[in-house]
């Protein structure tokens, strides 16, 4: 909905949930105009995407569009505080881990990878990243209720 009158928003291109080119039919309310923009998707797949944001080619080493939003976000603060582009990449290049996060746990012979998903949006991410993958898997889902991961978990039924 429109924040300014609640009329529905129109897109004009819709990359994944709310997030897009968006405009209100009845009052003229927009998308901003872009100062950071993404203007080539050069390769992605479940593990690693290749982008070009603001004419410089970056890579990331993890899948999945909402990993891009995340690179174009840290690029965009890094931009503004005039870092280099070479910099950047290096930033984005940057690969440790963290748990839960596209974690690959040897398990046996085979490797598993565990993501994380907190609400219906990122599981949606995930699936369409999962997608992405050039081999076949087996797939296994978790729920928990821990206090760390949110104690609820209705989401779960969106």
């Amino acid at each position: 909905l429109c924040p300014k009158c609640n009329h529905i928003l129109h897109y004009k291109m819709i990359t994944y949930a709310n997030l897009g080119d968006y405009y209100c039919p009845n009052c003229g309310f927009k998308r901003p105009e872009l100062d950071v923009q993404l203007t080539e998707m050069v390769r992605m797949d479940n593990t690693s995407a290749d982008f070009v944001i603001d004419g410089e080619e970056y890579g990331i080493a993890v899948g999945g569009m909402y990993n891009v939003y995340n690179a174009l976000a840290a690029t965009a603060v890094a931009e503004y505080y005039q870092v280099a582009p070479d910099k950047i990449r290096a930033g984005l290049a940057y690969d440790e881990k963290v748990f839960g996060r596209q974690e690959t746990i040897k398990v046996g012979d085979k490797e598993c990878t565990l993501v994380l998903v907190k609400n219906p949006v990122g599981l949606n991410q995930v699936i369409d990243m999962m997608g992405l993958a050039p081999y076949s898997f087996s797939l296994v889902s978790l729920l928990n209720a821990n206090y760390a991961d949110g104690i609820d978990v209705s989401w779960i039924w969106d």
